[in-house]
C-alpha cells in the first residue's frame, strides 16, 4: 500500500492570518521531506495571496474524490468544533488557539467533544502552556508541539537608531490598546511626556511585505492581547529590533524578556514602560539595545530547522502509530 496522503483543511478568505500561513508551510515542508500533502480550500480555484506561495492547493470536490477514508489522515482547525467529525479521514487537530477551541461549543454541559472520537489520533498546538492544557484537557490523546518559522530574511533586523518615531499596534484587545494609548497623549498634551512627536499605526489588513516594512521602521509594538496561540506578530516584531510592551501571560512568558512583560491589567506598568522607550528617543536609545538583541535571538530560534524536525518527527509517529 501507498503512504497515506496527508491534507491541510484551511478557510477560503485572504486576510492576513498567521495561522493559515502556518498551515500552508506546514504543506510545504512535508512534500518536500518525501510525504503526500496538500491544502483543501472549500472554495473552488483559490489560495492565499497576501504571502508568496505555491504550495500544493485543491478544492472540497477534488478531495472529495481520491481520499481514502481508512487510510489518509486530515488536519482541521480547532474551531471548526463539532464539524471536525463530518470530515473523511483519520483526523488531526490542528489546535492554534486555545479560547478559539473551547468557544466554538455550545454552552450545554452534554457537549460531544471530537477530540474523544476514535477518528481523532493526535492535537498539534503551537505553545508550551497550550501544550500543558490540551494534555490535562485530553490525557489519553497524542499533542504534539509544533514549532513555527519567522523568516529573518522577510523580518529583517533594524537597528534603533535607525528606527522612526512610530508605533505599532493590533486590533486584538482594544480597550486596553487605547486606554495606553489615551494616557500617554493625554500626558504629553500637559507636557508630561515626549510623545506627541510620535505617529501610531494600526496592523491591520496588511501583505507580509508590508507588514515587514512597517515592523522594520517602528520602534515599538503594543500588543496587549493575552488570548494568543502562538504570539507570532511579538516574534516578528523582536526579529525586526522592535521594542514591545506585551502582558506576559500564557504563550507571551515562554518568548518575552523580562523588560518587556507585564502582568495582565497592570495598565501602570505597561503604560509608564511604553512612555519611557518614546522618551528616550532619539537621544538615549542606546539603553534598550540588551533587550532588542535578547529578543531578536528569541525570534532566532524559531528557524525553520525546528519547525521541519518537529513536524517530520510527528508525522513518522502518527504514521507509525
Amino acid at each position: 500500500m501507498s503512504q497515506p496522503r496527508i491534507f491541510y483543511y484551511c478557510y477560503s478568505h485572504d486576510r492576513p492570518n498567521g495561522g493559515q500561513k502556518h498551515t500552508y508551510r506546514h504543506v510545504d515542508i512535508l512534500n518536500a521531506n518525501g510525504f503526500d500533502a496538500a491544502i483543501i480550500h472549500p472554495a473552488s480555484d483559490f489560495r492565499l495571496s497576501w504571502f508568496d506561495n505555491e504550495t500544493r492547493v485543491i478544492d472540497m470536490s477534488q478531495f472529495l474524490a481520491i481520499v481514502d477514508p481508512i487510510h489518509d489522515f486530515i488536519v482541521l482547525p480547532e474551531d471548526l468544533g463539532q464539524r471536525i467529525l463530518e470530515f473523511p479521514g483519520r483526523k488531526v487537530i490542528f489546535n492554534k488557539n486555545l479560547y478559539h477551541g473551547f468557544t466554538c461549543y455550545s454552552e450545554q454541559s452534554d457537549t460531544l467533544y471530537p477530540y474523544h472520537s476514535p477518528e481523532v489520533v493526535a492535537v498539534f498546538t503551537v505553545s508550551r502552556h497550550n501544550e500543558d492544557v490540551l494534555r490535562y484537557t485530553y490525557p489519553k490523546l497524542l499533542v504534539k508541539r509544533m514549532y513555527a518559522e519567522i523568516d529573518p530574511t522577510i523580518f529583517r533586523f533594524c537597528p534603533l537608531v535607525n528606527k522612526r518615531p512610530q508605533i505599532v499596534y493590533v486590533h486584538k484587545a482594544r480597550e486596553s490598546t487605547l486606554a495606553i494609548r489615551h494616557i500617554i497623549e493625554s500626558r504629553a498634551q500637559g507636557g508630561f511626556s515626549s510623545g506627541r512627536q510620535f505617529r501610531w499605526y494600526p496592523l491591520e489588513d496588511l501583505s507580509q511585505c508590508e507588514l515587514a516594512a512597517s515592523l522594520f521602521n517602528s520602534l515599538l509594538l503594543i500588543f496587549p492581547s493575552v488570548y494568543e496561540g502562538l504570539p507570532r506578530m511579538v516574534l516578528e516584531a523582536m526579529a525586526s529590533g522592535c521594542v514591545v510592551a506585551a502582558y506576559g501571560n500564557g504563550p507571551l512568558a515562554e518568548i518575552l524578556p523580562s523588560r518587556y512583560s507585564f502582568q495582565h491589567s497592570d495598565l501602570l506598568g505597561i503604560t509608564t514602560f511604553v512612555e519611557e522607550v518614546m522618551n528616550s528617543y532619539p537621544a538615549a536609545l542606546d539603553k534598550w539595545s540588551a533587550v532588542v538583541k535578547e529578543g531578536r535571538q528569541t525570534a532566532e530560534t524559531f528557524s525553520v530547522e525546528r519547525q521541519t524536525r518537529h513536524l517530520v518527527e510527528a508525522w513518522n509517529e502518527i504514521l507509525q502509530a
